[in-house]
Protein backbone atom coordinates (compact mmCIF):
# COMPACT_ATOMS: atom_id res chain seq x y z
CA UNK A 1 0.00 0.00 0.00
CA UNK A 2 1.57 3.36 -1.33
CA UNK A 3 3.87 2.21 -3.75
CA UNK A 4 4.84 5.59 -4.58
CA UNK A 5 7.34 4.87 -7.43
CA UNK A 6 7.57 1.25 -7.65
CA UNK A 7 10.76 1.72 -5.47
CA UNK A 8 10.09 -0.94 -2.23
CA UNK A 9 8.51 -3.52 -5.23
CA UNK A 10 11.47 -2.82 -7.97
CA UNK A 11 13.88 -3.40 -4.60
CA UNK A 12 11.52 -6.40 -3.26
CA UNK A 13 12.28 -8.06 -6.70
CA UNK A 14 15.79 -7.45 -6.66
CA UNK A 15 16.07 -9.00 -3.22
CA UNK A 16 14.07 -12.28 -3.52
CA UNK A 17 15.84 -13.09 -7.38
CA UNK A 18 19.05 -12.42 -5.08
CA UNK A 19 17.82 -15.60 -2.92
CA UNK A 20 17.02 -17.60 -5.76
CA UNK A 21 13.50 -16.67 -5.10
CA UNK A 22 11.46 -16.44 -8.77
CA UNK A 23 7.89 -17.43 -7.25
CA UNK A 24 6.47 -14.75 -5.65
CA UNK A 25 3.14 -12.73 -6.59
CA UNK A 26 2.35 -8.63 -5.41
CA UNK A 27 -0.08 -6.20 -5.88
CA UNK A 28 0.33 -2.42 -5.18
CA UNK A 29 -1.68 0.39 -4.32
CA UNK A 30 -1.67 4.04 -4.62
CA UNK A 31 -3.55 6.83 -4.07
CA UNK A 32 -1.71 9.18 -6.75
CA UNK A 33 -2.46 8.52 -10.69
CA UNK A 34 0.96 10.01 -11.09
CA UNK A 35 2.99 8.41 -8.83
CA UNK A 36 0.89 5.11 -10.13
CA UNK A 37 2.04 5.87 -13.67
CA UNK A 38 5.72 6.18 -12.52
CA UNK A 39 5.16 3.02 -10.55
CA UNK A 40 4.37 1.22 -13.62
CA UNK A 41 6.90 2.36 -15.70
CA UNK A 42 9.51 1.77 -12.95
CA UNK A 43 8.32 -1.81 -12.72
CA UNK A 44 8.09 -2.38 -16.84
CA UNK A 45 12.05 -1.72 -16.60
CA UNK A 46 12.61 -4.66 -14.65
CA UNK A 47 10.65 -6.99 -16.82
CA UNK A 48 7.28 -6.64 -13.97
CA UNK A 49 4.99 -5.40 -15.60
CA UNK A 50 2.47 -8.36 -14.98
CA UNK A 51 2.34 -6.11 -11.07
CA UNK A 52 -0.69 -4.39 -11.06
CA UNK A 53 -0.77 -0.94 -9.36
CA UNK A 54 -4.60 0.07 -8.09
CA UNK A 55 -5.56 3.42 -8.30
CA UNK A 56 -7.17 3.46 -4.49
CA UNK A 57 -7.51 5.61 -1.41
CA UNK A 58 -6.98 2.98 1.03
CA UNK A 59 -8.35 3.23 4.82
CA UNK A 60 -11.04 1.59 6.81
CA UNK A 61 -13.85 1.52 3.68
CA UNK A 62 -16.43 3.66 6.26
CA UNK A 63 -18.88 5.79 4.32
CA UNK A 64 -17.72 8.83 6.41
CA UNK A 65 -14.56 8.72 5.23
CA UNK A 66 -15.04 11.07 2.12
CA UNK A 67 -12.92 13.77 1.00
CA UNK A 68 -8.94 13.42 1.46
CA UNK A 69 -6.33 15.43 1.80
CA UNK A 70 -3.92 12.74 0.45
CA UNK A 71 0.03 13.69 0.54
CA UNK A 72 1.73 12.25 -3.10
CA UNK A 73 5.46 12.07 -1.35
CA UNK A 74 6.13 14.42 -4.43
CA UNK A 75 5.44 17.77 -2.46
CA UNK A 76 1.64 18.39 -3.14
CA UNK A 77 -1.23 17.28 -1.68
CA UNK A 78 -3.98 16.02 -3.62
CA UNK A 79 -7.64 16.05 -2.86
CA UNK A 80 -9.66 12.83 -2.91
CA UNK A 81 -13.16 12.46 -3.25
CA UNK A 82 -14.94 9.33 -2.51
CA UNK A 83 -15.29 6.62 -0.06
CA UNK A 84 -11.88 5.33 1.16
CA UNK A 85 -11.04 0.89 -0.05
CA UNK A 86 -10.80 -1.53 2.84
CA UNK A 87 -8.32 -3.50 2.08
CA UNK A 88 -10.62 -6.36 3.11
CA UNK A 89 -12.82 -6.11 0.50
CA UNK A 90 -9.31 -5.43 -2.00
CA UNK A 91 -7.82 -8.59 -0.77
CA UNK A 92 -11.24 -11.12 -0.28
CA UNK A 93 -10.23 -13.62 -2.88
CA UNK A 94 -6.71 -13.26 -2.07
CA UNK A 95 -4.32 -14.48 0.93
CA UNK A 96 -1.48 -11.98 1.27
CA UNK A 97 1.48 -13.40 3.54
CA UNK A 98 3.36 -9.80 3.61
CA UNK A 99 1.54 -6.10 4.06
CA UNK A 100 3.46 -2.89 3.61
CA UNK A 101 1.94 -0.02 4.52
CA UNK A 102 3.47 3.50 3.89
CA UNK A 103 0.23 5.22 3.22
CA UNK A 104 1.61 9.30 4.43
CA UNK A 105 -0.47 8.66 7.54
CA UNK A 106 -3.64 6.56 6.46
CA UNK A 107 -2.00 3.64 8.29
CA UNK A 108 -3.75 2.82 11.27
CA UNK A 109 -7.41 3.54 9.28
CA UNK A 110 -6.13 0.49 6.81
CA UNK A 111 -5.49 -1.40 9.50
CA UNK A 112 -9.33 -0.94 10.80
CA UNK A 113 -10.04 -1.78 7.09
CA UNK A 114 -8.25 -5.23 7.14
CA UNK A 115 -8.81 -6.53 10.06
CA UNK A 116 -10.36 -9.47 8.71
CA UNK A 117 -7.65 -10.24 6.52
CA UNK A 118 -4.84 -10.34 8.82
CA UNK A 119 -7.58 -12.69 11.21
CA UNK A 120 -7.97 -14.83 7.61
CA UNK A 121 -4.59 -15.06 6.37
CA UNK A 122 -1.93 -13.62 9.48
CA UNK A 123 0.34 -12.08 6.87
CA UNK A 124 3.34 -10.21 8.14
CA UNK A 125 2.94 -6.36 8.42
CA UNK A 126 5.63 -3.67 7.72
CA UNK A 127 3.57 -0.44 8.84
CA UNK A 128 5.45 3.20 8.41
CA UNK A 129 4.66 4.77 11.54
CA UNK A 130 6.38 8.30 11.27
CA UNK A 131 3.80 10.45 9.46
CA UNK A 132 2.59 11.75 12.77
CA UNK A 133 4.40 11.66 16.06
CA UNK A 134 1.78 10.57 17.53
CA UNK A 135 1.68 7.44 14.92
CA UNK A 136 4.70 6.46 16.56
CA UNK A 137 2.40 5.15 19.71
CA UNK A 138 -1.17 4.77 18.07
CA UNK A 139 -0.05 2.29 15.64
CA UNK A 140 2.20 -0.01 17.64
CA UNK A 141 -0.29 -0.21 20.96
CA UNK A 142 -3.06 -0.48 18.25
CA UNK A 143 -1.42 -3.35 17.11
CA UNK A 144 -0.75 -5.01 20.25
CA UNK A 145 -4.43 -4.84 21.33
CA UNK A 146 -5.58 -6.21 18.52
CA UNK A 147 -2.97 -8.86 17.58
CA UNK A 148 -2.32 -10.87 20.58
CA UNK A 149 -0.89 -13.86 18.51
CA UNK A 150 1.52 -10.82 16.72
CA UNK A 151 4.78 -9.95 18.20
CA UNK A 152 5.36 -6.42 17.58
CA UNK A 153 8.62 -4.33 16.92
CA UNK A 154 9.95 -0.81 15.91
CA UNK A 155 12.85 -0.39 13.61
CA UNK A 156 14.17 3.07 12.78
CA UNK A 157 16.15 3.01 9.26
CA UNK A 158 17.65 6.36 8.82
CA UNK A 159 19.36 7.70 11.66
CA UNK A 160 19.07 11.69 12.56
CA UNK A 161 15.45 11.98 11.63
CA UNK A 162 11.83 10.38 12.32
CA UNK A 163 11.42 9.27 8.81
CA UNK A 164 11.60 5.59 8.02
CA UNK A 165 10.33 4.35 11.11
CA UNK A 166 8.79 1.13 10.71
CA UNK A 167 6.42 -1.51 13.07
CA UNK A 168 6.86 -4.76 12.18
CA UNK A 169 3.83 -7.48 13.47
CA UNK A 170 5.09 -10.90 12.73
CA UNK A 171 3.01 -13.81 13.51
CA UNK A 172 4.02 -16.09 16.58
CA UNK A 173 4.84 -19.86 15.15
CA UNK A 174 5.04 -18.51 11.42
CA UNK A 175 7.82 -18.60 9.02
Amino acid sequence: CGVFDGDSLSSFALAAWSQGIEEWKAIGFEADPVNAARARHRLSQYGLDSIPIYEEVIGSGSASECGHGIHNCRGEMLEMMGRTAALDELLSPIEPSFVKMDIEGAELKALHGMQNTICRCRPKLAVCCYHTTLQLLEIPLYLMSSLEDYEIFLRHHRPGSLWETVCYALPRGGS
